[in-house]
């Protein structure tokens, strides 16, 4: 018996022999007795059986007087088997012996069943015949009935249980997922035992009072006679049953036109490239409710080659052998409404035929829904979509590079090298009439080649192509030198699968040269002085034969103080370049050497540059001024407005001196300074007479001149005017403002360089007058008149005196006198006192009347020559560069 309790060796029943699982276990039992007896059976330890399996013992187990028993294995690789006891020992173990095996029982036969039965065509009944039943829409109005074939072509089981999931109706937990405890289940039985196929139906199934498109689950369980599991039934699940069907009244299905989107490049199919076509398909039953949608990329002529499928209602999708294309995957994105968006996601082989296709291939969409014969839809001759087979593959060079110092320019067209050198080149593969790139290669991969002639000798170099459709690989040219410089580059791919070919036309260019570039400098900067820096005319000619990059020239410079750049001394400019013409390469231009520097020149620093020459294939110009190392030196000046005061001339407002070089409060005096250019450039300089007002740090302006001054040239001021004002000193200073540096007088030691600047302090000059009060100036006129009287008295005597000797006879006298006496005024040496801080305004004039009374007597010619309007401006801290000069300290 089998496991399941079949009687296998019924040799009388008129199904024998019986079918059993390959591989599995059968139960084996029976009797042993004595020959010519009817039940004389001998004691358990005197005999042993065993079956014998096709040839194989199995010993089995004495399980009583006469019994025994056991288990045998059945072979899986036969289709029957016979089973055949016999008693293998007869007697005890040990003791008596002789007796023999007269057994005549014939062998049962087994036959091995190793296949299971399968369901198939699960179909509903429109009415007017049976259609697949999976993804059907079935109208609640009326009971379900299903009908299901199950095939075994050994021999059937006992029955067929149908299971099935109403949608929220079944769903006992709400959760929307069919679980197996949740289906309802019905059988059907089978005749057991009997090979072939039976049709089964399942009616009455209701589904009245589903929601719309509520879903209906089924699948189907049975074992065969020998124990196989059914196949193809389905199980459990939405995802995983046999079917699943609508329940709900048909809607149409449509698919626009406009919807559609072919991603074609150039309106190219790449053969081996994966490619997607994109549709809208509306249903208000759902996409999951559609049978078939088949798309035809050859239109709907061709049936076979570029014919993709696609059933909706299982989520199946395939292609036929002959197709030449591959089918990846069709994704589904549910969108507004009733839309969905559907993505089919393809790859034309790389063998499609060619020769098939028209001048523009039309695709036509082909949809069925519960009728197989009669589609729902159909979109021919889609222009919109229309596409045609790229299948040729060309070379693309994308760089080529120099690795061997000094390197050169790369390029993807034309580099230059010198002999020796390592070359890489790289690139791609692209698509002959698109021009897109190849991402994903054929499955025997593809090579590029490249050959040249160096000389007589070929090159020949191979790069595999990297999933991308990227190569590349290295060439080492000779190193020996070559008379025709231009090596060209051929390329070519092999591996490319039939009917494409290779397209590739494209050659690079390689010029070796060895000859260093000559510069000849028509034009340079040679001497100059920092004037010049702005605007300097560069014109070089460079000879070469191999060539120099495209575009301007780059010079250099830099400015050195005690043998060293300067820090932000260095900088560079292009000259523009000009033309070439039979190896001449002509640069021309102004360069501003102001330009990309932040340097305070001064007298000394040197100004040196270079230009960088360096042709296409890496070889330096050399010589002077063609590196930093070896520079062109200029003769450099640095120009300078240097300026100093040689003399300041204190006088009275007409240019007479000061009579005991004194003056009264309220008198003007002038003042004219004498300045020189000592620098090498011209410049102005802004003179002015000034007062300072004390701790206020304010001043008054009583006058400034501008002078311009050319190197080497002198020139004085015009008076420049004050009236005095108080007794003692005047705090009178001169400033001088604009030029680039002070140059110290030594006779001048008063005049001094403050911030840029320069100041000279009047009240320290030795022609400036002693200013003295009016109250002074009265109490010396009665001894003044003393003076004078008694002066004259005295030069009466001596007139006296002098016509008395002359007068005498005697001549032997000598007679010694003074004929130049004169009597001056001797001027009285005062101590400077601080002058009290005057508010910034014009000072209170002191009474004229009497000091005019007083000079009255002095024999003094006035001559009025120049006068200056004096301007007398109060200057703040904020307007004035000498705002922050103390002079007083200066003193």
């Amino acid at each position: 018996t089998d496991l399941y309790g079949h009687d296998l060796s019924d040799m009388f029943s008129p199904s024998y022999p019986f079918w059993a699982k390959s591989g599995s276990q059968v139960s084996v039992s029976g009797t042993v007795r004595f020959e010519n007896t009817l039940d004389m059976r001998p004691i358990i330890d005197d005999f042993v059986v065993a079956v014998n399996v096709d040839g194989n013992d199995v010993v089995l187990n004495s399980t009583g007087d006469g019994q025994w028993t056991g288990l045998v294995t059945l072979p899986m690789s036969t289709d029957e088997v016979n089973l055949t006891p016999y008693v293998i020992r007869a007697g005890p173990a040990t003791g008596a012996d002789g007796a023999e095996d007269t057994t005549l029982t014939p062998p049962v036969n087994i036959r091995l069943d190793s296949q299971s039965p399968w369901a198939s065509n699960l179909q509903v009944n429109n009415g007017q015949r049976l259609l697949d039943a999976d993804g059907y829409t079935w109208d609640p109005s009326s009971s379900l009935s299903l009908q299901v074939t199950v095939t075994d072509e050994q021999a059937l089981g006992e029955e067929l249980v149908i299971h099935y999931w109403r949608e929220v109706m079944d769903d006992s937990n709400m959760d929307g997922i069919a679980d197996y405890s949740e289906y309802q289940t019905m059988s059907k039985s089978l005749p057991e035992g009997v090979a072939g196929e039976r049709t089964l139906t399942f009616s009455g199934i209701d589904v009245s009072g589903l929601e719309m498109n509520a879903q209906f689950s089924v699948f189907f369980t049975g074992t065969d006679y020998a124990g196989h599991e059914l196949m193809y039934g389905g199980d459990a699940g939405l995802e995983h049953d046999m079917g699943t069907l609508t329940i709900a009244v048909n809607e149409p299905t449509t698919i626009p036109a406009n919807g559609l989107v072919l991603d074609t490049i150039n309106e190219q199919l790449l053969a081996g490239q994966i490619h997607n076509l994109t549709m809208e398909i509306s249903d208000a039953n759902g996409v999951n409710s559609i049978d078939i949608v088949t798309i035809k990329l050859l239109g709907t002529d061709e049936d076979t080659i570029g014919v993709m499928n696609w059933e909706p209602r299982n989520g199946a999708m395939y292609t036929s052998n002959e197709s030449q294309l591959t089918l990846h995957d069709v994704i589904t994105t549910q969108g507004s409404g009733d839309a969905w968006s559907v993505s089919w996601h393809f790859t034309l082989d790389w063998d499609f035929d060619e020769t098939i296709m028209p001048e523009y291939a039309l695709p036509a969409i082909v949809v069925f829904d519960d009728d197989d014969l009669n589609p729902v839809a159909l979109l021919n001759n889609l222009g919109d979509i229309r596409w045609q087979l790229d299948n040729n593959l060309s070379v693309v060079v994308e760089n080529m590079s120099d690795n061997t110092p000094p390197i050169s320019m790369y390029s993807d067209e034309h580099i230059y090298v010198k002999p020796g050198d390592d070359i890489t080149i790289s690139g791609a593969i692209v698509y002959e009439k698109s021009g897109a790139q190849l991402t994903t290669l054929p499955q025997q991969g593809l090579e590029v080649g490249i050959e040249t002639m160096y000389g007589n000798e070929l090159l020949q170099e191979y790069a595999e192509v990297s999933p991308g459709g990227e190569w590349e690989t290295g060439m080492i040219l000779p190193s020996r030198s070559i008379s025709e410089p231009l090596l060209t580059l051929n390329y070519h791919i092999t591996g490319i699968p039939s009917p494409g070919d290779d397209a590739t036309q494209i050659q690079t260019s390689v010029t070796v040269d060895e000859i260093a570039p000559v510069v000849q400098f028509v034009t340079a900067p040679l001497s100059l002085d920092d004037e010049d820096l702005e605007l300097l005319q560069f014109s070089v000619l460079i000879l070469d034969d191999g060539g120099m990059p495209s575009g301007d020239l780059q010079v250099n410079w830099a400015f050195m103080r005690n043998s060293l750049i300067m820090e932000s001394g260095q900088s560079s400019a292009m000259i523009p370049y000009v033309s070439d013409n039979s190896g001449t390469w002509t640069y021309f231009g102004s360069i501003d050497f102001t330009q990309g520097v932040n340097v305070s020149l001064q007298d000394g620093d040197e100004l040196i540059w270079w230009v960088d020459v360096i042709d296409l294939a890496g070889n330096n110009a050399r010589g002077t001024g063609l590196s930093m190392i070896d520079p062109m030196r200029t003769d450099f000046t640095v120009l300078s407005f240097d300026v100093t005061v040689t003399n300041i001339e204190i006088a009275l407002a007409d240019g007479t001196t000061p009579r005991g070089n004194e003056v009264v409060e309220g008198t003007e005096i002038s003042a004219v300074v004498h300045v020189r250019n000592l620098g090498t450039k011209s410049g102005t300089v802004t003179v002015s007479l000034v007062e300072d007002m004390g701790q206020s740090r304010t001043w008054l302006t009583h006058g400034e001149m501008e002078l311009s001054l050319s190197p080497g040239q002198s020139l004085e001021t015009i008076p420049l005017l004050f009236e005095t004002h108080g007794a003692g000193s005047q705090n009178l200073y001169v400033n001088i403002s604009g030029m680039d540096l002070w140059i110290e007088n030594s006779m001048l030691p008063h005049c001094y360089s403050i911030n840029a600047n320069a100041t000279c302090d009047l009240n320290v000059e030795s022609d400036m007058p002693r200013v003295i009060s009016q109250e002074d100036a009265e109490s010396g006129l009665s001894g003044m008149t003393a003076i004078v009287s008694i002066l004259a008295l005295l030069l009466l005597g001596a007139g006296i005196a002098i016509v008395v000797l002359l007068r005498r006879d005697n001549s032997d006298e000598s007679i010694f006198y003074d004929d130049d006496d004169e009597w001056e005024d001797e001027s009285d040496e005062y101590v400077e006192k601080t002058t009290p801080i005057l508010p910034p305004m014009a000072p209170s004039r002191p009474d004229m009347d009497a000091a005019t009374k007083a000079l009255d007597t002095m024999p003094v010619q006035t001559e009025v020559e120049e006068s200056i309007t004096e301007s007398e401006s109060t200057v703040s801290d904020s307007t004035d560069p000498w705002a922050d000069v103390d002079h007083s300290e200066e003193e």
